[in-house]
């Protein structure tokens, strides 16, 4: 997985006008870490349910933070979750929050402190493929994925 500094340009799917990375963790970087908001891993973890995503790639990314067989660990309430293969995208103010989704798993069991203009996004994204969230998702997208916005 690429590895690209919070608050970035996410320059992974191409041109990066408009997207912003955020959780995008490789061994050995450094990273902020903390303590959550209440409640923000639920939130995350429920638009994680089914993320959409403009692409799909194939293979999955595992942890590099953890230690060989570790990288899958969250808590019962949150294993169901596929995690590695997608991306999670948030619209925020002006900007799109691009992550992978390993960043649960970075967030929980690695005490990863995304920033806070993320957070408030996440905890402020409408339901995930909803119409609220498309339309939010539209207002604020690059050229690059607004063609692929479409609800269901």
């Amino acid at each position: 997985m690429a590895s690209l500094s919070d608050l970035t340009p996410c320059t992974y799917f191409g041109d990066p006008t408009g997207l912003v990375a955020v959780g995008w963790l490789d061994a050995p970087d450094s990273y902020a870490s903390g303590a959550t908001p209440s409640g923000f891993v639920e939130v995350l973890g429920d638009l994680l349910e089914r993320p959409w995503n403009p692409w799909h790639y194939a293979g999955f990314h595992t942890c590099t933070l953890c230690s060989p067989g570790e990288w899958w660990w969250l808590p019962p309430e949150l294993n169901h979750l596929e995690l590695g293969g997608t991306n999670l995208w948030v619209p925020g103010e002006g900007v799109v929050y691009v992550a992978p989704s390993l960043i649960i798993h970075y967030v929980h069991h690695h005490d990863y402190l995304p920033p806070q203009e993320f957070m408030d996004a996440v905890v402020a994204c409408p339901a995930m493929e909803s119409a609220e969230y498309f339309a939010a998702l539209g207002a604020v997208s690059p050229p690059l994925i607004r063609e692929y916005l479409s609800a269901p």
